[in-house]
């Protein structure tokens, strides 16, 4: 065990149990980050086609409330979640997890393709793993458009005349 002096232990030692509950609270946060989505999809493949809209609705403000998007899981998951309108052929993630090449910072134009939930479904999503501490930035291209993603707040200027979505992930 290591002995404070005293000014110090009364000083810091609150400071360290707080950053302590902190840590604890956010890996909770995380793990039910987890638990809230994979529960989603669970209840949106069982949902009558017209309570699904609701459904979204709902898991949008809750996971706001949580945390936000892109869904953090754990310590290096990320769930990137994308509603859509519903004419839709084709969305994909782009961003600064895959360049176009080995020697090319340039993110890969065709990027990632997410799945829809089920058959027709209104809502796409790409699950991806990443560094524990990685910051990215991301797009979605939908039918060959890029793509804010509307459900994260966080923007940053990202190459000529684009701005991107950030997030921990």
């Amino acid at each position: 065990m290591i002995e404070l002096p005293g000014i110090f232990a009364m000083r810091y030692l609150p400071a360290c149990l707080l950053l302590s509950v902190a840590c604890l609270r956010a890996a909770a946060v995380m793990a039910d980050s987890l638990n809230a989505f994979d529960e989603f999809v669970r209840r949106y493949e069982a949902a009558p086609i017209a309570e699904r809209q609701d459904l979204v609705d709902s898991f949008v403000v809750t996971q706001g409330e949580r945390g936000g998007f892109p869904i953090i899981e754990g310590e290096s998951g990320a769930v990137f979640f994308n509603v859509s309108a519903g004419s839709e052929e084709s969305v994909r993630l782009i961003g600064s997890f895959k360049a176009r090449s080995f020697y090319n910072a340039y993110w890969d134009e065709v990027g990632e393709e997410m799945q829809p939930i089920t058959d027709g479904a209104l809502v796409y999503f790409k699950r991806m793993r990443f560094e524990p501490d990685a910051r990215h930035d991301y797009l979605f291209v939908v039918d060959g458009k890029e793509v804010l993603d509307p459900l994260n707040p966080r923007r940053v200027p990202s190459g000529p005349n684009r701005a991107a979505g950030r997030g921990r992930a």
